[in-house]
């Protein structure tokens, strides 16, 4: 049996999207409590500015990219 992303790249390609969007919407929305929830507790707010750069930025551009 051949799996369905064999027969479906683009299919997958747009689904695993709207999934890095909807988390980098997610993280936008409450990336604070998002992090504390995870156990990420940077010991300086600085902490959370790089990370919000970071994977905010990240997940938002993988997605994009895989949409478009």
């Amino acid at each position: 049996m051949k799996s369905a992303i064999r027969y479906f790249p683009n299919l997958y390609l747009f689904v695993n999207g709207l999934i890095y969007l909807a988390l980098a919407y997610v993280f936008i929305a409450d990336s604070n409590g998002w992090f504390m929830k995870l156990g990420i507790l940077p010991s300086q707010e600085v902490g959370f500015t790089e990370l919000k750069t970071m994977y905010i930025g990240l997940m938002s551009a993988i997605g994009l990219f895989l949409v478009i």
